[in-house]
């Protein structure tokens, strides 16, 4: 059977009027606005959401978002012991995502109905043909679900669905049935059913900030993705299913409305092994939805990652460069994104979805289907977080004076190799920046102290020397759980002309391989200028991280 596509728009809440007629001819002109007092969206999350009809958190409540109405109907038949509606076309505008998907497929309806009414009820009919659907009581409200349709638009519109009931039922009356004397009842055709929960508890996925890169035209935003262990792992509780060897399907990251698809550039995943994947990217109104492809460009395509495609202590690296004049303008350091639905207060927090398909039990490369009813897909949502251990530095490259750029790799002799980077002036700021307008310091006119070079691991030992201008400079070596570095420090450069910073290794290496990182597929090295040292608060003020783009060099003859 067909899944459901991970857009996670999950239903239009809609309202079918009985007047006491079967035929509504004009009904449009007599009925009031269905969307009047309607919120798009519920207040509180998941909790929320699990406490009203449909019992899933739906991100679009309104009428106007579905292309669909139910209008009631008689029975085909004749029979007085069923309920019909025709499915009528009425349209919606097509740049709400919402009527995009539902134009395209309609794969559930549910209706709101009174529980006491199972026992009485037969089965559902469309077009005449038994249809699976399945009476649900496990909530207040009673639940009626018709699935899997598989419709589009051309296949559904105009056709009947008929609720079926024993002969000479009391349910087999709209005002019974929906609980309602007017005989109003309340329907939902959600587009996707997915087990929404908290990612830190029933998703071995994770996904974390890492840095971020500052090139002339981007800032290159740059995430760990890693599974967690299965015993850190549990089943949500509020409904069946796991989500513990969920797949990944895609990553959704909250985007600032303003921000258009088109500012974002060519996104990456790159392997714990250096295989770079492609990333597409889908704007939705929640942010941005971004979908990693398979490694083998369609010779053996995999629609999802595994759990078991990662190892443990090893992470991914996903990188989404954001243009510099994008609105608005990315800032290093923190994502670009909405404030988040769980904590609108903190500027420091994103909300992110990790959006995938449930897998067998034991067996985490099997998705798990059914052959009768849909299998809800898991999209649970976390935090990522984007505070700063040193709050006081300020990271800001474009209003500092100086820039490093790769200029060039020497090999003196064999196992010998010597990386030199420009050091150079480029001015003050027009800014204006720091100082008495934000009550911090102004980094335009900062020194250069120390210069930390990121470098890969691997080669982080095999640094022995660190020179600026052919002078002798001290410099430490350090690593952290994902990165390692060089820090030339002492330095006090506060001329204005340009300098040579030269980092030598014992070791022969290409710069491709000193310096990992990576936008798209042109490795980059990762710089970070330290100045401004503040005696009062023991640290440096100003803290500008960059990159520059290295070439490999030949190799020797």
């Amino acid at each position: 059977m067909g899944r459901a596509s991970f857009q996670m728009l999950k239903g239009c809440l809609l309202a079918v009027l009985f007047l006491g007629t079967l035929a509504f001819s004009g009904l449009a002109q007599s009925e009031p606005d269905p969307d009047a007092g309607v919120d798009q969206t519920l207040d509180g999350g998941d909790t929320a959401a699990l406490g009203k009809f449909p019992f899933c958190q739906c991100q679009d409540y309104r009428c106007s978002t579905s292309p669909y109405r139910l209008m009631t109907v008689a029975s085909p038949e004749g029979r007085t012991n069923e309920l019909c509606f025709r499915v009528d076309r009425v349209g919606c505008s097509q740049a709400n995502p919402c009527c995009k998907i539902l134009l395209e497929m309609l794969g559930k309806i549910e209706f709101a109905v009174d529980k006491t009414c199972k026992p009485e009820y037969i089965g559902s009919y469309i077009n005449g043909a038994r249809n699976n659907s399945f009476f649900d009581t496990d909530y207040d409200v009673g639940k009626i679900r018709i699935t899997p349709l598989r419709f589009n638009v051309n296949t559904v519109t105009n056709a009947t669905i008929c609720l079926r009931f024993q002969p000479g039922a009391a349910c087999a009356s709209y005002p019974r049935l929906c609980s309602n004397p007017d005989g109003v009842c309340t329907y939902a055709t959600p587009k996707c059913d997915c087990i929404s929960s908290f990612i830190q508890t029933t998703s071995r996925f994770r996904l974390e900030y890492a840095r971020s890169l500052t090139t002339a035209d981007a800032v290159t935003y740059q995430f760990n993705l890693y599974v967690e262990r299965p015993q850190d792992c549990w089943s949500p509780g509020y409904r069946n299913g796991s989500c513990c060897n969920q797949t990944l399907v895609n990553i959704g990251l909250s985007l600032a409305d303003s921000i258009a698809l088109e500012s974002l550039g060519d996104a990456t995943l790159t392997t714990d092994k250096g295989l770079v994947m492609r990333v597409s990217k889908l704007r939705t109104f929640w942010g941005v939805q971004l979908y990693p492809n398979d490694l083998t460009q369609g010779r053996f395509y995999e629609p999802s990652l595994y759990v078991t495609n990662f190892t443990a202590g090893k992470p991914w690296t996903l990188s989404v460069p954001v243009a510099l004049d994008a609105s608005p303008a990315p800032r290093p350091g923190l994502w670009p994104c909405k404030a988040s639905r769980y904590l609108p207060n903190d500027p420091l927090v994103c909300d992110i979805q990790l959006n995938g398909y449930q897998t067998v039990t034991g067996k985490p490369t099997t998705i798990l289907s059914l052959d009768d009813y849909e299998v809800p897909n898991c999209c649970p949502e976390g935090l990522l977080r984007f505070g700063k251990e040193d709050t006081c530095c300020v990271d800001n490259l474009a209003e500092n004076p100086y820039r490093m750029s790769y200029n060039a790799t020497v090999k003196p002799t064999r196992n010998d190799t010597v990386f030199s980077f420009k050091l150079s002036y480029a001015g003050i700021s027009n800014g204006p920046f720091g100082g008495a307008l934000d009550g911090r310091t102004n980094c335009s006119v900062s020194e250069v102290d120390q210069v930390t070079l990121f470098v890969e691991p691997a080669y982080l030992n095999f640094v022995y020397r660190t020179t600026v201008d052919g002078v002798d400079v001290d410099f430490t070596r350090s690593k952290n759980a994902w990165q390692s570095w060089v820090r030339l420090i002492n330095l006090n450069k506060v001329t204005q002309t340009l300098s040579t910073v030269s980092v030598f290794l014992s070791a022969d290496v290409r710069a491709d391989q000193l310096c990992t990182a990576k936008v798209a597929e042109s490795p980059l090295c990762e710089y970070v200028l330290k100045g401004s040292y503040d005696d009062a608060a023991k640290e440096f003020m100003c803290c500008p991280r960059g990159a520059t783009a290295v070439s490999a060099a030949t190799c020797p003859a």
